[in-house]
């Protein structure tokens, strides 16, 4: 018997245990991930679908949009209105030219 048995035993003991953890959290971690989430939806910032981008707009127009866009209450924010208005520029830009 070796002084070190014991030692190589308890490290042996400590694997097994670290590694049936990792494997119940991953199946946790699956379970959460199919189920729906709670909490607050993605947000734009978050979303990979969206990229951040800068614009000058003249101080007038932006406080007209803004002003216009809440009276409205249909479209939720400013960058919801841009993105529609460019997403209908780019359809009547791509449509054949007689």
């Amino acid at each position: 018997m070796n002084k070190f048995d014991g030692l190589r035993a308890a490290t042996n003991a400590r694997k097994r245990k670290s590694s049936a953890k990792r494997q119940a959290a991953t199946s946790t971690s699956e379970t959460i991930s199919n189920e729906k989430k709670r909490g607050r939806p993605r947000g734009k910032r978050t979303d990979p679908n969206y990229v951040q981008t800068s614009i000058y707009l003249h101080r007038t127009t932006l406080s007209s949009a803004k002003i216009a866009l809440l009276e409205d209450g249909r479209i939720q924010d400013l960058s919801e209105l841009v993105g529609q208005l460019l997403a209908q520029w780019l359809h009547d830009w791509r449509k054949p030219r007689t």
